[in-house]
């Protein structure tokens, strides 16, 4: 998960990762939060997208879905933390 540079601390980085279990996502959400973040953008593979999605939108956090057929095509972004930023 990315979030802007600007809503970090100095030093912070910009990139988490979270395991996919609910207390994850706890912390995922409060992470977002503190950052004041409103809205996520999440691709939609299989079925690992839902949990998380229902917890985020849950919060308040607009939550948008991307075809992740179309994000494939999208150049240059081929890992995961490049593809989250």
């Amino acid at each position: 998960m990315a979030v802007p540079p600007d809503s970090l601390a100095a030093g912070e980085s910009a990139v988490r990762k979270f395991g996919a279990f609910t207390p994850d996502w706890d912390q995922l959400v409060e992470w977002l939060k503190a950052c004041g973040v409103t809205s996520v953008a999440m691709e939609s593979t299989g079925v690992d997208w839902i949990a998380p999605y229902v917890k985020i939108q849950a919060s308040g956090i607009e939550v948008v879905l991307a075809n992740a057929k179309a994000v494939k095509h999208v150049p240059g972004r081929k890992i995961d933390v490049q593809d989250c930023q």
